[in-house]
């Protein structure tokens, strides 16, 4: 079982922790106030297949916990977004909370109404695949959900993580899709390696060490409101048409190792990194502002 801290004594662990060199802990100590859905259900160390998926990650959390608004409205973070990449070749990797509780729900569903829809088991691979897309193009997949463009933390999650609510295109994507639904239309279960492969996020449950650390990304915070003149220097501040079009992205730096190395993305924050890897912080660039440290 694992115990939450309250927010005073989590401080006085962190401080310790930073003292020692520590690996990225699969069960690491967490304030209640930066627990999110799904921890306790499948606890473990998180990681993506791409930047982006760990970037959103990222800057929620100095969104959600360390920005904050001096007296003069100017706003600041006390935690810096930050992305890492580790080789995770030595690992075996789980499902995590969105894979089977999300993503998998709702792939299922799909599938029972793409199998209803066509009858497969007398298709050529080829013609699967045709339905597939044709499935997808006939809008039976549609969500309709309604996104506040102007809130960046419920923007960047829906440009993020809406293919949890529609999956199916993912899954179509993915090498011998044929031979996957006709796997499904007899077993009625999707494995664990392909709802990873759709969901992009893998758990671990050992502990991964400092040395898997292959490079680490600054990525510039985000304002909390999208289209502001004020208050947000030092913010990478959206637009709404940038959600809303597609267009949005981050602003990065590279400021340890490299962009070729093989690897998958984790993403978290400059203090929670010293913490990982005191001895690699010594060596890191101070976050710039609107850091204040």
């Amino acid at each position: 079982m694992k115990f939450f801290l309250n927010d005073k004594n989590y401080k006085k662990i962190a401080e310790a922790l930073s003292k020692t060199s520590m690996p990225f802990l699969a069960n690491p100590p967490m304030s209640q106030a930066e627990t999110y859905q799904g921890i306790l259900e499948y606890p473990g160390f998180h990681t993506a297949s791409t930047f982006e998926v760990a970037a959103a990650y990222a800057v929620g959390r100095v969104l959600s916990w360390s920005t904050e608004e001096d007296d003069s409205g100017n706003h600041y973070v006390t935690d810096y977004p930050v992305v890492v990449k580790l080789d995770m070749s030595e690992f075996s990797p789980k499902t995590d909370y969105d894979a089977e509780e999300l993503v998998k729900v709702t792939l299922k569903s799909q599938l029972d109404q793409f199998i209803d829809l066509y009858d497969v088991t007398s298709m050529s691979d080829g013609e699967i695949e045709e339905a597939g897309q044709e499935f997808i193009e006939d809008s039976y997949l549609d969500s309709g959900d309604f996104v506040d463009w102007s809130d960046s933390g419920a923007s960047i999650s829906e440009v993020t993580f809406s293919f949890f609510e529609n999956p199916f295109p993912v899954f179509l994507n993915l090498t011998d899709f044929s031979n996957l639904v006709r796997n499904y239309l007899v077993t009625k279960e999707i494995p664990d390696n392909v709802l990873m492969e759709v969901t992009q996020q893998f758990r671990y449950t050992e502990d991964v060490p400092e040395n898997n650390l292959k490079a680490v990304y600054y990525l510039t915070p985000i304002s909390k409101v999208v289209d502001s003149d004020y208050g947000w220097d030092g913010f990478l501040v959206p637009s709404m048409e940038d959600f809303s079009y597609g267009s949005f992205d981050y602003e990065y730096e590279l400021v340890y190792g490299d962009d070729y190395s093989e690897g998958q993305y984790h993403g978290t924050t400059y203090n929670n990194l010293l913490n990982a890897a005191p001895e690699l912080g010594k060596g890191l660039p101070e976050p710039p502002k609107p850091y204040i440290g």
